[in-house]
């Protein structure tokens, strides 16, 4: 199906609606619009294909070697700590030869926002691509609702229980990442077999070592593969019951800022991010 909609070149309306949700950064006036950080939660079936999307263009610029290689960002196997890596190297090869070494760091603020559509839309159709077309009326045409209701006045309200609203919630986490995983994980759409095969996007959405359905629930709650990360997990969110729902942990995660930290840093045990 997403294979179609790249050859038509055609996306539903449904996928450009975006619900931004704004959150306060730390010591920043609420008042102005730069001093918050919008959460985009979007189409599940956007994201998966926004996801295949970026790994094939990803995959032909390394294989076709279009991309410098003094690029570290959005790349597999290279990050800040491989860039980091490669300058301290030039520093001690200069040290070695007596040479100098001039760097220029260069920090553009708001990098992403300062981008001009117009001169991006320009770019896209000068590919030899079919999908250029729909690249534009993505950026041109996407329809956003923009809210601050919290967590309690929202329709996951009955789903998840009890716990703070978004507003608590974001003094708490340390930065981008951590906010969009959270929210990722109150509204279950982290990308699982059993979340995909809902969509007929992977063949077999059952855990092979419980045979159950393999959705966010069931790996975090009953998934023998990680039982014993479970138990120390339980410990340290002072959670007595080993059969609990997921409103439950929630609650017990997001109790306090130190829970959620706890629960942010065991999530990679379970494969998580």
């Amino acid at each position: 199906m997403l294979q179609q909609q790249l050859d038509s070149s055609v996306l539903p309306k449904a996928w450009k609606h975006t619900i931004i949700i704004p959150i306060p950064k730390p010591n920043k006036d609420k008042t102005k619009l730069t001093s918050n950080r919008p959460i985009a939660l979007t189409s599940v079936f956007c994201k998966i294909f926004e996801r295949i999307l970026a790994h094939r263009i990803t995959h032909f610029l390394t294989s076709q070697k279009k991309l410098n290689p003094n690029q570290h960002g959005f790349l597999p196997f290279r990050d800040n700590h491989t860039a980091i890596y490669r300058i301290y190297s030039a520093i001690s090869e200069a040290r070695k030869n007596k040479n100098f070494f001039v760097a220029v760091s260069l920090d553009i603020k708001n990098a992403y926002d300062s981008v001009h559509v117009d001169d991006l839309i320009l770019k896209c159709l000068q590919l030899d691509w079919i999908a250029s077309e729909d690249i534009f009326s993505h950026l041109k045409k996407q329809s956003l609702q923009i809210t601050e209701e919290n967590y309690h006045k929202s329709k996951y309200k009955l789903l998840i229980g009890n716990i703070p609203d978004i507003l608590t919630i974001s003094k708490w986490t340390g930065n981008r990442v951590q906010d969009r995983l959270i929210a990722r994980i109150i509204s279950k759409t982290i990308t699982t077999p059993g979340l995909l095969s809902r969509f007929n996007l992977h063949p077999d959405p059952l855990c092979r070592v419980c045979n159950e359905i393999n959705a966010i629930s069931h790996i975090l709650l009953r998934c023998q593969k990680y039982a014993s990360v479970r138990v120390i997990l339980w410990r340290k969110l002072n959670i007595v019951s080993a059969n609990i729902t997921y409103d439950v942990l929630l609650s017990h995660a997001l109790v306090n800022k130190t829970h959620l930290l706890i629960f942010v840093q065991t999530l990679k045990y379970f494969y998580i991010d």
